[in-house]
């Protein structure tokens, strides 16, 4: 049960990741790229719940016993 919480919150921590990344170097502007940027550390967006939703249980999963 460990494992698997501990995977599923890496795999979704890594998908989000792997998107804002993405959207940063699709953005046209540096005013853009600065809105994605602030983006991940305002939690009140859909991809911020997902950022901290896999950190906080990768965190409980770790601290299972």
């Amino acid at each position: 049960m460990k494992i698997l919480i501990i995977l599923i919150s890496v795999i979704l921590m890594s998908f989000t990741l792997v998107s804002i990344v993405l959207s940063i170097f699709n953005a046209e502007t540096n005013k853009e790229r600065l809105a994605i940027l602030l983006m991940i550390t305002e939690p009140a967006d859909a991809v911020g719940y997902l950022f901290y939703i896999g950190l906080f249980g990768l965190i409980a999963g770790l601290l299972l016993f």
